[in-house]
């Protein structure tokens, strides 16, 4: 057999090894990881497993640090305890008529606990200036001035930009520029005005003569034209979407120019906090405080149940200065509209899906953790907030879990921690120092991608945990997971170094030995496997021209083209071509419209690499 039809046969395979369909292999995979553990909790674990109970199953207890002296023994237990934890509701059954009904009394009860902080601290602040004698309150709002500086609408509006998902007027999958820049936008009463005056900053919006004056923010603007029209809405619209097999999570989808103004008020907060070394772009500075207080126990991890949520009106209005508050408050939806189509007037700040609310947040939290620590007059100022992961010094703790309290949020215990090895913020988990962050089976293993990212991901954790040299039990789990789920020619012919994607098996130098890159290129080769998208059906759509067709088309590169500038075979391209229609929206979007996203195939290909990072040894 030449060449040529080897590769010809190999395509073949590949084809017909990417359609292939399997019964889902999740619990066989967690019963296997589980035969890792040899203590009491490991033996139930692996009851709970057989009994193939998926309720039990995703709400079993993780174990207790205090208990463990070993970080080995920790990390392997502790790996059971999350591996199917976040499995989505297609892989366990869940019904999801009673998953999205969670969600919602879970929605509900935090409108309960809003209403009652909006009261409690409206009689408690009820005479005025009675907030200037509360130390916590008094410090949090002179920080949060100082932060954030004087508003500016001309710096807001250079941050000004549309989402990338559903807005009130468009559904997920027309939710590319080129639509949120067409048709009569939607926007509330209160940002009606605000909203005209962004669509005139637009060329393609902007009416020929227009003269607008800015405002104060307490002030109406001066606008000089009535022909250009919005179309107004009462609120966002409340609705859920798939979280894990416990419940769903609340959404509210915001007016487009609603969230066109709220992002570039995020913007700007962002880079005020950026000021004061809070950068919300990297989660690094959460997770190496976490790695310190492991390591110490000088420091705390505090962790909020639905943060977002539970930020009352009462609160945004007692600690940020009134220009801002403004703002904020012309740009958010004031009511919802439920599934039933009821609308409720939110005693929440702001929901989930509004621009600004992980910034206003982040802010907030920040404040409240430094007045705490300087009230206190404690040596370490160390502070860490990443939205509601919060890490202060232990001696702190409990006077920051009064004030959240105090200010109506709800510390979650079974995150939080502030004694023993074992800290967590920002989805690195630490313990005495060590890294056993686990990693979770999120969809069922049906298919290649997921298969690779299975064993993929079980060796990634394997040379974490055990530092490089991975003893031979866990080793054989390896082995024994790998050619439960791979077919063995794929072991041999498809190995590539981590940081790659997950389209190959990921190995060590020495387990792949690579040939040389030719042609004088520095680094090595190796085959990869690579999504090829299949034949599509096109469908005429109506053309479009100038600054409109460079948005479609922009976004049509980034749709046909998953990998675009990512590494090849990355897992944001595999998890995006192994998506059905509804869950990938479906269409793509140009003058000529792929309808039809077909099956997952692949092909193979030569990998260049510059690096070859190992991923562990066996210690035999």
């Amino acid at each position: 057999m030449n060449k040529r039809q080897l590769r010809e046969q190999q395509r073949r395979q590949l084809y017909q090894l990417a359609g292939r369909k399997t019964s889902d292999r999740s619990l066989a995979v967690a019963s296997m990881i589980g035969s890792l553990s040899k203590t009491s909790y490991g033996e139930r674990y692996r009851e709970v497993v057989a009994s193939g109970n998926w309720e039990e199953i995703v709400r079993y207890p993780s174990p207790r640090p205090d208990d463990y002296v070993s970080h080995e023994v920790f990390a392997i237990d502790y790996l059971l305890s999350e591996l199917l934890s976040k499995m989505s509701p297609a892989g366990t059954g869940a019904d999801p008529e009673v998953l999205r009904g969670v969600a919602l009394a879970k929605f509900a009860d935090s409108e309960g606990q809003c209403r009652d902080t909006n009261q409690r601290l409206t009689q408690e602040f009820s005479r005025l200036g009675s907030a200037e004698f509360d130390p916590i309150v008094k410090s949090a709002r002179r920080k949060i001035a100082k932060c954030l500086g004087e508003f500016s609408w001309d710096e807001v509006s250079g941050h000004f930009r549309h989402g990338k998902h559903a807005s009130t007027r468009l559904s997920r999958r027309k939710g590319d520029l080129y639509y949120k820049f067409g048709g009569l936008p939607d926007t509330t009463v209160m940002c009606e005005t605000l909203s005209k005056i962004a669509i005139s900053l637009i060329k393609p919006w902007q009416p020929d003569e227009l003269e607008i004056t800015w405002p104060e923010c307490e002030t109406e603007p001066t606008i000089r034209w009535s022909d250009r029209k919005v179309n107004l809405v009462v609120g966002n619209r409340i609705t859920t979407v798939p979280k894990t097999a416990k419940t769903d999570r609340v959404i509210a989808i915001e007016p487009c120019m609603n969230m066109y103004i709220q992002k570039g008020i995020g913007a700007v907060i962002r880079s005020r906090l950026r000021r004061k070394g809070l950068e919300l772009n990297d989660q690094r500075i959460n997770q190496r405080l976490s790695r310190d207080g492991s390591m110490d126990g000088s420091l705390a991890t505090v962790d909020l149940s639905s943060a977002s949520d539970t930020i009352s009106s009462k609160v945004v209005e007692l600690l940020l200065p009134p220009d801002w508050y403004t703002a904020l408050n012309l740009t958010r939806c004031h009511y919802g509209v439920e599934l039933s189509g009821n609308v409720i007037r939110y005693q929440k700040f702001s929901t989930m899906g509004n621009g600004f609310t992980f910034e206003l947040e982040s802010l907030i939290f920040w404040a409240l953790c430094s007045a705490v620590v300087d009230n206190l007059s404690l040596g370490d100022k160390r502070i860490g907030v990443y939205g509601d992961d919060l890490i202060v010094s232990v001696a702190a703790y409990e006077s920051l879990t009064y004030t959240l309290t105090r200010f109506g949020f709800t510390q979650n215990a079974k995150k939080s921690y502030a004694t023993g090895p074992f800290r967590e913020s920002c989805g690195k988990h630490w313990f005495n120092g060590r890294d056993v962050s686990p990693f979770y089976i999120r969809e069922g293993i049906e298919d290649v991608t997921r298969e690779l990212l299975c064993v993929n991901n079980f060796r990634r954790w394997a040379n974490r945990v055990f530092n490089s040299f991975i003893p031979p039990r866990v080793w054989d789990v390896y082995v024994a997971l790998r050619d439960f789920l791979i077919p063995e020619d794929w072991v041999k012919d498809n190995k590539i170094p981590d940081g790659y994607g997950d389209l190959g098996l990921v190995t060590s130098f020495t387990e792949a030995l690579p040939q040389r890159a030719r042609h004088g290129l520095e680094g090595w080769e190796c085959d990869s496997l690579q999504l090829s998208p299949p034949p599509r059906k096109l469908v005429k759509a109506r053309r479009v021209n100038g600054e409109s067709l460079l948005a479609k088309g922009l976004m049509l590169q980034e749709i046909n083209n998953p990998e675009g500038s990512r590494m090849p075979g990355s897992r944001e391209a595999t998890l995006y071509s192994s998506l059905g229609p509804e869950e990938s929206g479906g269409e793509t979007y140009s003058d000529q419209i792929p309808i039809d996203q077909g099956k997952l195939r692949l092909k193979t290909s030569k990998l260049l690499v510059a690096r070859w990072e190992d991923v562990g040894f066996p210690l035999i």
